[in-house]
């Protein structure tokens, strides 16, 4: 990787620049991959806890934060070779890459289709399961309330659903209106490509160490992902829904630190 800070935006082959940003130093490199409708501003927290021992790059994905807001191009394929083109730029190799959510499939998308960009991955509240079909999808609550013209205010309540108890309301508000202020197109075609992802399909082409965290709510279990991921390590956080970077940041810097030491 480049050293310091770099120019904030990558452009990729369709012309759509990507923001990003590199803090800190030392090796390996931390990818940092954002889930649905967030941005890589919810990194921060847990930049502050590796900046001293870890180079970072995070990311917006297209139409997200800084990045530019194309008519298309929200899929799982489309968001990784964009990630990808964006690493090959800096001279990027060997990058441990942390996924949230739908970050976590582009991460093992990543790892599988470009794998000499990865020696490990760290994969926080990402999906397990097969995707759904197109009827499936068009019968789904959300997808259907996104549709319209109060679209707003239906992202607005799944996303507050992520905070259930109000530990942070500042943090609620933050998150909810980041993901409140994507374009609607963003917004719809991305959480199509979040449902429909073959998150086991994917996996099969992971052949590096991962580790899983869960938060604290989540009923998932280690015999859950070693099902698509044999060799995983499994970890849950205490105190900690959805947003473990968020929530739950120094918990997860010790367990990084600790699967790190083991590889």
């Amino acid at each position: 990787m480049v050293e310091g800070f770099a120019m904030p935006h990558f452009e990729t082959d369709d012309g759509t620049r990507i923001h990003y940003e590199l803090r800190g130093s030392g090796e390996p490199t931390l990818l940092l991959i954002h889930g649905f409708a967030s941005n890589a501003g919810h990194w921060e927290a847990f930049e502050r806890e590796v900046e001293r021992d870890h180079r970072t790059l995070t990311v917006d994905l297209r139409g997200h934060g800084r990045s530019d807001t194309p008519e298309r191009g929200y899929s799982i394929r489309q968001f990784t070779d964009d990630v990808a083109a964006l690493v090959d730029s800096l001279d990027g190799r060997d990058s441990v890459v942390v996924g949230h959510s739908m970050g976590g499939t582009i991460a093992m998308q990543l790892a599988g289709r470009h794998a000499k960009l990865v020696s490990a991955l760290v994969l926080l509240e990402s999906a397990t399961g097969p995707g759904i079909g197109v009827n499936e999808l068009e019968q789904h609550d959300l997808w259907r309330a996104l549709q319209g013209p109060g679209w707003p205010r239906p992202i607005e309540q799944f996303y507050a659903g992520f905070f259930p108890d109000d530990r942070d309301e500042a943090l609620r508000r933050r998150v909810v209106g980041d993901a409140a202020r994507l374009k609607q197109h963003v917004v719809l075609d991305s959480w199509r490509a979040t449902l429909t992802a073959d998150s086991p399909g994917i996996a099969r082409g992971v052949k590096q160490p991962v580790l899983y965290v869960n938060g604290s709510g989540n009923d998932r279990t280690s015999a859950d992902v070693r099902r698509i991921l044999p060799h995983v390590m499994f970890a849950q956080v205490a105190g900690s829904g959805h947003f473990i970077q968020l929530e739950a940041a120094e918990q997860l810097a010790v367990m990084l630190r600790r699967f790190l030491d083991r590889l």
